[in-house]
C-alpha cells in the first residue's frame, strides 16, 4: 500500500508531534507501508535532522516552502502553495493520506471531495482536537473556527487515530460520539533496532537526587510547581531542559523560592543531547495540566528512568499499571512529597526504573505501532472500516 504522510513542520523545536510523526512513519514503513512524507520548511534552510533518519529507513520525503505572504500564522498552519498544488493533483497516487495535526493547511486540503477512487484519509491529531486545545484558543473567534472545523474533521475523515484514552475522550463532542470513526494507537517510542541499554540511576552514588524536566517552558507544563516543590525537598536538585515563553518568569520564581542554586537551566536540547540528559537524572517529572500522550515521559521510561506524572497525561495509566513511577496532584505540596519519597528509597526508585523500561518495551515499541497502523490501513482499503485498535 502507498501512504502519504503530511505535516506542517519537522522542526523538533516545534514540539512532540514532529518526533512522534517521524517515528510513526518509520514504524509503518517497516510494517510494509510504502511511505512518502511531505513537509513544509522555510526556503533556503537545511533539512531538519529527521529527514536523514527517514531516508535511512527507506521513507521518501517531499519538501515544500512556506508561503511567505502568510506570515507567522502561515508557518503555524503549514501554508504552502507548492504543497497545495501537490495535493490538488497528486493524491490519487496514494492509497492512504495521513495528516498530522488538525490545524494545518494540508488537513483542510485533504478534506476536499476527491470523487471515486480517492485516497482514504487518516488523521493523527496530536491533541489538536481536544477541548483543551479548542477551548484554549488565543482568541474567541479562533476558538469558534476550531469548533466548526472539528465537527467536519470528525465526520469526514475515514479514521482518527488518537494516542491515548484521554485524547479520545476529550476530542469528540457528545453530539458526535456515535459518528466519529476512531481508534487508539500508542506512539512508537521504543525502537527495537536502535535501542541502547537503560540508563537508569546508578545506586550508591551518594549525591543529591536529580529530578529532570524535559519540554517547552509553557504555562500548561506547570514547571512552576516543580520549582515551588523544590523548596520543600532539601535533598533534591532540578535540571530543566527546554525553552519557551515562561523562562524568565520561572527564573524569577526560583530566586523568590530560594532554590536558584539547586536548578540547572540547560535550554533547548536536541535528539543527540537527550540521551545524555536522561543518563544524568534519577527521575523525570512532568505534572502538566494536560498531555494527550506525554512523549518526554515515554522516552524517560524507555531509558529506564522512573517518572512523576499528573493524572491528566495520556501515558499515566501505563505508569500506574506498571508501577513505573508516582502519580501526583498538580500542587507543590504533593509534588514535594513525591520528590522526597523518591529521594528516601533508592531501592524502590531503581525498581520503578526497571519496570518503566519493561513497560515501554512491551507497549510502546515501533513493531507494535507499525502493526496497528498497518492493520488500520488494510481494513480501510478492504471495506472502509478500521478495526478497534
Amino acid at each position: 500500500m502507498r501512504v502519504l504522510r503530511l505535516i506542517g513542520s519537522l522542526d523538533p523545536a516545534h514540539g512532540g508531534p514532529s518526533v512522534s510523526a517521524v517515528s510513526s512513519a518509520i514504524a509503518s514503513q517497516r510494517a510494509g507501508a510504502e511511505t512518502t512524507f511531505a513537509f513544509v520548511a522555510a526556503q533556503g534552510t537545511p533539512d531538519p535532522p529527521a529527514v536523514a533518519r527517514l531516508h535511512n529507513e527507506g521513507v521518501r520525503t517531499e519538501r515544500f516552502a512556506y508561503c511567505s505572504a502568510a506570515g507567522q500564522r502561515g508557518v503555524a498552519w503549514g501554508v504552502s502553495a507548492g504543497l497545495l498544488e501537490r495535493l490538488r493533483h497528486g493524491l490519487r497516487d496514494f492509497d492512504i493520506v495521513q495528516c498530522h495535526g488538525a490545524w494545518q493547511m494540508a488537513t483542510a486540503a485533504a478534506l476536499a471531495p476527491g470523487g471515486e477512487g480517492r485516497a482514504r484519509c487518516v488523521l493523527t491529531p496530536h491533541e489538536s482536537l481536544t477541548d483543551h486545545d479548542v477551548e484554549g484558543a488565543s482568541r474567541r473567534s479562533l476558538g469558534l473556527v476550531k469548533q466548526w472545523l472539528r465537527a467536519r474533521i470528525l465526520t469526514r475523515f475515514d479514521r482518527i487515530v488518537y494516542s491515548s484514552e484521554i485524547e479520545a475522550r476529550d476530542s469528540v463532542p457528545a453530539a458526535l460520539a456515535g459518528v466519529a470513526r476512531s481508534g487508539i494507537v500508542l506512539h512508537a517510542v521504543f525502537d527495537e533496532r536502535a535501542a541502547a541499554q537503560p540508563v537508569a540511576a546508578r545506586p550508591g552514588r551518594g549525591e543529591a537526587l536529580r529530578i529532570g524536566f524535559l519540554g517547552r517552558l509553557h504555562a500548561k507544563k506547570n514547571v512552576a510547581i516543580l520549582i515551588e516543590a523544590l523548596a520543600h525537598a532539601p535533598g533534591v536538585r532540578l535540571r530543566i531542559a527546554g525553552d519557551g515563553p515562561e523562562r524568565e518568569r520561572l527564573r524569577a520564581l526560583a530566586g523568590a523560592c530560594g532554590v536558584a542554586d539547586r536548578i540547572e537551566w540547560l535550554g533547548f536540547i536536541g535528539e543527540a543531547e537527550k540521551q545524555e540528559f536522561l543518563a544524568e537524572i534519577d527521575v523525570l517529572a512532568m505534572v502538566s495540566d494536560y498531555e494527550c500522550f506525554g512523549m518526554a515521559i515515554a522516552e524517560a521510561m524507555v531509558a529506564g528512568v522512573p517518572v512523576i506524572v499528573s493524572e491528566e497525561t495520556g501515558v499515566t495509566p501505563l505508569v500506574r499499571d506498571a508501577g513505573a513511577g508516582l502519580v501526583a496532584a498538580r500542587k507543590a505540596e504533593a509534588v514535594a512529597d513525591a520528590f522526597n519519597r523518591m529521594a528516601a528509597d533508592e531501592n524502590t526508585r531503581l525498581a520503578m526504573g526497571a519496570r518503566a523500561a519493561k513497560a515501554a518495551r512491551d507497549h510502546l515499541s515501533f513493531a507494535a505501532h507499525g502493526a496497528a497502523m498497518a492493520a488500520c490501513y488494510e481494513a480501510l482499503l478492504a471495506d472502509g472500516r478500521c478495526p478497534g485498535i
